[in-house]
């Protein structure tokens, strides 16, 4: 009796040991990553929603990230060995295939970095490294579960090392004297504006990163914009009449009477960071010319908000001069003198061929256009254009059914009206194709700018386009007048020029015709434009059919109701 006691509570323990023991088995898996096919013996990590893995080779842990999104694994080995990988299929240990790429590719993301070869371009780069390092080891679990104590060890381990390699290169990064080497051999001393700080910073976002370099042979004052987020450094030459042409950035420095063998920033080639679609032949109008580098920094709509990042934490006077800088150069952008011109435009990253208008000067006309009407289009595509203007049908209503069509737009119960920062086109779609239905001629009033709307509760939502269908309505005096119902933002159909003046941030407001010109947010106006109901989106493929533009516009629908499943 005493026996079978003793005896069935050792076997009761065992049980659990063996259960726990077989538990932990399921849980772990094989993960093969490149290079060389390697084999990393994983166990589950939910607080991070991936694997907790074993490198036999140096007997150090790495963390699985993203599966199936970014397919990567990365370690988090301390002394320059850091290194990603992509992974190749994920199996458990009786060999059922769990995961496998579909995308792979043979590329490492970054290469190992070895102290003091990590400087591989200069310090800022090694910074941005570290502060991505550390950011993903810092995310919060968004599951809301405690990490492992294995796990927890790995990360105050880690972390403690980045952190400290991390503020040894921000001491010398936050030097408030510098000095700048430009392309043309130049060499200039600049110093940090003041920062709205007076105690120690411990990060470089908290401090001003506006120095002032003086002035150049011409009186141009130097200012420049020293970037930690991956924009490009650059010096701005500002003079009474706008900004200027100027050499550019080539090395910063420590101002020091050593020299130093590693600079705080080296020029990259940042070609890539300003996207128009607009044929590269394309140049600034002549008023513009002495200002193109200024003027192609601008086509990009973050370039500007980007300035003001960099400046957040400058002193109010800081921006005195650029501001009026900024003044006179807009003035100029509506002196222009410039043309519209639609063309197709093939775009690589789309896979799409675009119809698209543009201002531009009249002296950049290409040889190929045909003018109507102050217009002009290439002449391939011409037909195609001219396919999508409005119809401007006698076929009016009066006043009194445009606020029918708008109650019954508004009490469509598959389109989120309160959802305001996005789908304007696929519920201009939806509509417009229903009013149809009803017999009730439509076209499309578009707005492209800097447009933007505050709500009641203050919240201002911004865009670069709008759209909603258009109705006509005839006055008893026989008067017949373009109506945009747009119930996501006003309580009545609208007269057009009111429904464009109160979403447009500027009250530079030039009638063009559809498709409105992309770059007119860049020449400081906004551009009205009237189609027909066809067009569905701006940037939509000239080969997409009805059918789609129908099935896209109810998965937009979809989505901003929240209640899409992929």
């Amino acid at each position: 009796m005493d026996t079978m006691k003793t005896g069935c509570p050792f076997l009761f323990l065992l049980s659990i040991l063996l259960s726990l023991e077989l538990a932990n088995a399921n849980d772990t898996v094989r993960i093969t990553v490149d290079p060389n096919d390697r084999i990393l013996e994983c166990s589950e990590e939910p607080s991070v929603n991936g694997y907790f893995c074993l490198n036999e080779d140096q007997n150090e842990y790495l963390i699985v990230r993203s599966l199936g999104g970014s397919d990567f694994v990365s370690d988090g080995v301390l002394g320059g060995k850091r290194r990603w990988y992509g992974i190749k299929k994920i199996e458990s240990q009786d060999g059922i295939l769990i995961y496998e790429s579909n995308h792979y590719q043979n590329l490492p993301l970054s290469v190992p970095m070895d102290t003091p070869a990590y400087y591989e371009k200069s310090l800022m780069d090694h910074y941005l490294k570290l502060e991505n390092d550390i950011m993903a080891l810092e995310i919060p679990s968004h599951n809301n579960i405690a990490p492992s104590k294995k796990y927890a060890r790995f990360l105050e381990k880690n972390l403690k090392g980045l952190k400290e390699e991390r503020d040894e290169i921000f001491s010398n990064l936050k030097k408030n004297k510098i000095n700048v080497s430009l392309d043309n051999g130049t060499q200039i001393a600049c110093r940090r504006k003041p920062s709205f700080h007076t105690k120690k910073i411990q990060k470089m976002s908290d401090m001003c990163q506006v120095f002032s370099c003086g002035k150049d042979q011409r009186g141009l004052m130097r200012t420049l914009f020293f970037a930690m987020g991956g924009a490009p450094s650059h010096i701005i030459y500002l003079g009474k009449d706008g900004f200027y042409n100027g050499p550019k950035v080539n090395r910063i420095d420590k101002s020091s009477s050593a020299k130093e063998a590693i600079p705080l920033y080296i020029k990259k080639d940042f070609s890539s960071w300003v996207l128009p679609r607009i044929p590269e032949t394309y140049s600034p109008p002549p008023n513009l010319l002495d200002q193109s580098d200024f003027f192609a920094r601008m086509q990009s709509p973050f370039y500007e908000p980007g300035l003001r990042s960099l400046g957040s934490q400058c002193l109010p006077h800081t921006w005195k001069d650029f501001d009026l800088a900024l003044k006179r150069y807009k003035e100029k952008l509506l002196e222009a003198e410039l043309v519209q011109y639609i063309t197709v435009i093939n775009d690589m990253n789309l896979g799409k061929n675009l119809l698209q208008g543009y201002f531009i000067p009249k002296e950049q006309i290409p040889g190929n256009a045909c003018l109507e009407n102050g217009i002009y289009y290439d002449r391939n595509i011409y037909d195609k254009a001219k396919a999508l203007a409005p119809s401007f049908s006698d076929q009016t209503i009066s006043k009194e059914k445009a606020r029918e069509l708008f109650d019954y737009a508004k009490k469509m119960d598959d389109i989120p009206w309160d959802y305001k920062r996005d789908g304007c086109y696929a519920r201009a779609h939806l509509t417009a194709k229903r009013f149809e239905e009803l017999g009730v001629h439509v076209d499309k009033a578009w707005l492209r700018g800097d447009l933007g709307f505050e709500e009641s509760d203050g919240t201002f939502i911004r865009w670069n386009f709008h759209v909603a269908p258009t109705v006509y309505v005839k006055s008893p005096e026989g008067q017949t007048q373009k109506f945009v119902i747009d119930p996501a933002f006003f309580d009545r159909p609208v007269p057009v020029a009111l429904w464009a003046k109160t979403i447009s941030r500027t009250q530079n407001i030039i009638e063009t015709p559809y498709p409105f010109p992309e770059n007119s947010t860049e020449y400081a106006r906004s551009s009205l434009a009237f189609s027909n109901s066809d067009p569905y989106h701006p940037e939509d493929d000239l080969k997409v059919t009805e059918k789609e533009k129908i099935e896209k516009a109810n998965k937009v629908m979809a989505v901003y109701r929240g209640d899409y499943d992929e």
